[in-house]
């Protein structure tokens, strides 16, 4: 029997609908993998930027001078890189402008090793030089880095490379 009072609509009890509840369980599972998914966004993300900043390569040999040419700008040399071991690994040439006591020579260094070659702009001073990678072939191509020469004897030279991909 349905008593009803007019005027009045009974209190209807609020209902979820069955569209609803699936609703919602799509929502808190998306919440759900956005969070698996940040997560895994970040690991990936240290773990590219670990990969990013590739290690240091270092290469060090000695440069011993085989031929020397002054010439009337600067100095023209060939030589030969050995290794710690006395093992030649290389060869070098070097070009110098500007050998006067007043100004520091400007040298542009070329390093032929077994991987490729190497080609520097390097400044140089009483106990040695320093200078840039400008580029490189063969395994050095599209490298950056730095190299250090110090003077050992009129004839040696210790040189040091660092080079980043």
């Amino acid at each position: 029997m349905n008593s009803r009072i007019p005027g009045h609509s009974p209190a209807a009890r609020p209902r979820i609908s069955p569209v609803r509840r699936l609703r919602l369980r799509p929502v808190i599972a998306i919440g759900g993998g956005l969070a698996v998914a940040a997560a895994v966004t970040a690991t990936a993300g240290a773990m590219a930027q670990a990969a990013a900043s590739p290690p240091t390569t270092t290469i060090r040999f000695v440069s011993v001078t085989k031929a020397a040419t002054k010439i009337p700008f600067g100095i023209i040399e060939a030589d030969i890189d050995k290794n710690g071991a006395g093992k030649v690994v290389g060869a070098d040439s070097l070009i110098c402008r500007g050998t006067s006591p007043s100004k520091p020579p400007k040298c542009a260094v070329s390093v032929d090793l077994a991987n490729g070659d190497l080609f520097f702009a390097v400044t140089g001073t009483q106990s040695g030089t320093t200078g840039r990678l400008v580029g490189g072939t063969g395994a050095y191509a599209k490298h950056s880095g730095t190299v250090t020469a110090t003077q050992l004897s009129p004839t040696r030279t210790r040189v040091v490379i660092k080079l980043r991909k």
